[in-house]
């Protein structure tokens, strides 16, 4: 069995949704797929809810993936990058 992940950067913010609460779009558009939402209200939110002392420092960008049988994953951070693929002990 091998095992890789996602490191991602700068985290803001995260969120979870149960497999039984998600969207058609949730599962047709990330479905065991890592995608970045475009023109996302999730983080036009964060950035209106941005202290002013660190106003446009942040570059936020919005990741999902949706694994089955679990649901989707929606992380709001910087970058992301896949980790190595590595034999799993």
């Amino acid at each position: 069995m091998y095992s890789r992940g996602i490191r991602f950067h700068q985290v803001r913010a995260y969120r979870f949704r149960a497999e039984s609460h998600c969207n058609a779009w949730h599962i047709e558009d990330a479905y065991d797929a890592l995608v970045e939402v475009e023109q996302s209200d999730w983080i036009a939110e964060l950035l209106a809810a941005e202290p002013s002392e660190t106003w446009g420092r942040w570059k936020i960008r919005h990741f999902l993936v949706f694994v089955d049988g679990s649901g989707a994953y929606e992380v709001a951070a910087e970058d992301c990058e896949w980790l190595p693929e590595e034999a799993a002990s």
